[in-house]
C-alpha cells in the first residue's frame, strides 16, 4: 500500500490518501511438450511470443502433451487448448495459448503431429505375366506405391541384385520408380522385384514379375569325325543354342553330284581310229577312271 499525506496545519488536520498497487507479472515463455517420451524435434521461436515445433509419432502410438509457462506469473496464467479440427492425419496441429492481463497478446505454442504409417503394397506397370517380349525390345517397368508417411523408398532388383534405386514423389501421395532397359537373352525367366520401405516398415513390401523373352539360337555347332571313306559309318552331332523356344535342328547334305563326261567323236566307220576322253569329278581324292566296253 502507498499513502500520500498533506499537512497538518494549525487550522487543518492532516489529509491522507491510500492507494494499493497491483503489479502484474506475465509469463515469459510457453512450452508445449510430450511428457511420456523422449523428444528431439525442431522448434521455431519467434519474437512475437509464439513457438512452433514438429513431433513425429507412429500410427496408434499414445502421446501425452503438456503445456506450461516457464516462469511464475501474477495473477495465474490461464491456459487454453486448441486443435485444428481435422481428422488425425499427418500435419495435425495442437496449440496451447497463455492469456494474461499483463500481456498485450497471448503467448502461443504449437506442435504439428506427423503420424508415421507404412506405405501401400507396390504395384508394377509395363508388363503382365505371360506377355511375350523379344530380345532388343525396350522395356519400361514402373513401380508405384501409394500412401505412407513418409512416402516409400522404392528399389528395383533383378534376380536379387539391385539395379535401380532412383524414385520420385508425385503430389505427396505416391512414390514411383521407373526402370527402362533393353531386353537381353539373360532376361528370360529373370525375376524383377520392387521393394517398398519407409521409416516404420519392419519388412519390405514386395511385388515381382517373371519375364518371358523370345530369342533365336546364338550359335550352331557340329561335332564328330572330320573325314571318312565312302561306305564308312560316322557319328555327327548338331547343337544349337541357347534359344527360347528351343531351336529345331535339321540336317542338310549339300554334296554336288559327281559328273562323268565322255568327250570325242560321236560316230565313226568300222576301221576308223577315234579319240575319246573320260572326265570324272570333282572328287577327293581324285577319282580313278577306267574304260568298260559293253
Amino acid at each position: 500500500d502507498i499513502e500520500c499525506q498533506v499537512g497538518p496545519t494549525k487550522e487543518n488536520k492532516a489529509i491522507r490518501a491510500n492507494s494499493r498497487i497491483t503489479v502484474l507479472v506475465p509469463p515469459r515463455e510457453i512450452l508445449l511438450l510430450p511428457t511420456n517420451r523422449a523428444l528431439v524435434f525442431n522448434a521455431t521461436k519467434q519474437k512475437t511470443s509464439q513457438t512452433n515445433s514438429r513431433l513425429e509419432v507412429r500410427e496408434a502410438e499414445r502421446i501425452t502433451l503438456s503445456c506450461n509457462t516457464s516462469t511464475l506469473s501474477k495473477p495465474h496464467t490461464h491456459i487454453k487448448w486448441f486443435r485444428n479440427g481435422v481428422p488425425l492425419t499427418k500435419g495435425v496441429q495442437y496449440s496451447c495459448q497463455a492469456e494474461h492481463p499483463a500481456l498485450s497478446k497471448p503467448l502461443k505454442s504449437t506442435v504439428t503431429l506427423s503420424v508415421l504409417y507404412p506405405p501401400g503394397l507396390p504395384s508394377i506397370e509395363g508388363y503382365t505375366d505371360g506377355h511375350v517380349i523379344r530380345v532388343t525390345d525396350t522395356l519400361t517397368l514402373a513401380c508405384i506405391s501409394r500412401g505412407g508417411n513418409p512416402l516409400a523408398k522404392l528399389i528395383w532388383y533383378k534376380d536379387g541384385h539391385d539395379v535401380d534405386d532412383t524414385y520420385s514423389s508425385s503430389g505427396g501421395r505416391e512414390a514411383t520408380n521407373i526402370y527402362t532397359f533393353q531386353v537381353k537373352p539373360n532376361d528370360n525367366n529373370a525375376i524383377y522385384k520392387c521393394e517398398a520401405t519407409n521409416d516404420v516398415t519392419t519388412l519390405p513390401l514386395i511385388s515381382f514379375i517373371k519375364l518371358k523373352v523370345l530369342f533365336p539360337a546364338v550359335k550352331v555347332e557340329i561335332n564328330g569325325a572330320k573325314q571318312g571313306r565312302v561306305g564308312d559309318s560316322i557319328a555327327l552331332t548338331c547343337a544349337a543354342g541357347p534359344a527360347n523356344p528351343s531351336a529345331e535342328v535339321s540336317w542338310i547334305i549339300d554334296v554336288p553330284a559327281v559328273k562323268v563326261e565322255i568327250n570325242g567323236a560321236k560316230q565313226g566307220r568300222v576301221g576308223d581310229s577315234i579319240a575319246l576322253t573320260c572326265a570324272a569329278g570333282p572328287a577327293n581324292p581324285s577319282a580313278e577312271v577306267s574304260w568298260i566296253i559293253d
